[in-house]
């Protein structure tokens, strides 16, 4: 539980330390731990185009954040992400959640903190 709100907490101080204006990019990564987020995340700590906005790792979700100055297609971004899942960690399926909200993210993560399953 530490190690949840520990990683859900480093997603929340990425995101209100970002500049607004971004896009955001939601990725959905099957049996993610937090060892596998962590690897992931060090990947983007210094990332200024494609960054971690948010992570909820009971419900498998990432939140990326793109920044205004990245020109790149959302398919560009979703490519780039999937590669460092698979070259960082031994996970396989990585898919983007189209026409996701933060509000959904959120609701997502909420219903997995409470053991609450449900199905994307």
């Amino acid at each position: 539980m530490l190690t949840f709100l520990i990683v859900f907490g480093f997603g929340l101080l990425s995101s209100y330390a970002q500049s607004t204006g971004e896009r955001s990019m939601f990725i959905r990564v099957e049996n993610i731990s937090p060892d596998d987020y962590f690897k992931i995340a060090e990947q983007y700590k210094n990332n200024q185009q494609v960054y971690i906005k948010q992570a909820c790792v009971p419900a498998e979700v990432i939140m990326f954040g793109i920044a205004p100055s990245n020109q790149s297609s959302l398919d560009d971004n979703f490519n780039q992400v999937k590669g460092v899942v698979l070259e960082n960690t031994n996970l396989t399926q990585v898919a983007i959640i189209a026409e996701y909200t933060e509000e959904a993210f959120l609701e997502r993560c909420k219903l997995f903190r409470t053991g609450i399953s449900v199905e994307q």
